[in-house]
């Protein structure tokens, strides 16, 4: 599968915690360099839970990178193809795929991070709908 192992969710080398507290008012790089753990108030967790948070926000992005690549190939064999592999489980089977066949997957996973943290930034301190 396309490598979203904390791929940028949360932190990039150097970036530190932002000054930016409206995150909806964030540029697109302040989004990307933002540590999700420590925006969130995460970071306090002990690391074995902080792993896991990472791990489910990684296969979360991983999904939707995915569900992209796959609504992008248009020919038939080669939807059967992926399809296997990530039926198999067969994890450097997808990634070898994608790398050959979706010269833009490196966009889509960044654009799908983007995404993801600017969901989790914005509408982390907003109150949910009940």
């Amino acid at each position: 599968m396309a490598d979203t192992t904390n791929n940028g969710i949360a932190h990039s080398a150097g970036s530190g915690q932002l000054p930016a507290t409206d995150w909806s008012k964030a540029s697109d790089e302040e989004i990307l360099a933002a540590d999700l753990l420590i925006e969130l108030g995460l970071h306090e967790l002990p690391a074995d839970q902080q792993a896991e948070v990472l791990k489910r926000f990684s296969e979360g992005v991983e999904q939707a990178v995915l569900l992209r690549i796959l609504a992008q190939i248009t020919e038939k064999p080669k939807q059967d193809e992926l399809q296997k592999l990530i039926d198999a489980g067969d994890g450097a089977g997808v990634k070898a795929f994608i790398e050959t066949n979706v010269p833009t997957h490196g966009e889509i996973t960044q654009e799908e991070i983007l995404k993801f943290k600017r969901i989790m930034l914005v509408d982390e301190g907003q109150p949910s709908e009940q």
